[in-house]
């Protein structure tokens, strides 16, 4: 549906505004922000400026620094597959 403004001089077409939501919809939006824990870990940047820093680690912290990024991973995984499991 198209219709022209009541702004004098503007005579281009205007679609009508569409909300994006039924009331329910907006209600479902609210719990899941409401529920959202967002993936917020120092951890993950602790370690990637262990790795980058000047310091060699000796074998068995490279193996350690190693392990650490794919728990970090994981996590990531989980939240992105949870996210794509709960969309309807």
């Amino acid at each position: 549906m198209t219709a022209t403004t009541l702004r004098p001089g503007w005579s281009h077409p205007v679609r009508a505004a569409v909300p994006p939501f039924t009331g329910a919809g907006l209600r479902r939006v609210l719990e899941k922000v409401q529920c959202w824990a967002p993936y917020v870990d120092r951890l993950l940047l602790d370690d990637v400026a262990a790795v980058l820093d000047d310091y060699t680690p000796t074998e068995h912290e490279a193996d350690e620094h190693a392990q650490r990024p794919r728990g970090h991973l994981t996590r990531l995984v989980h939240v992105a597959h949870q996210c794509l499991t709960e969309a309807p």
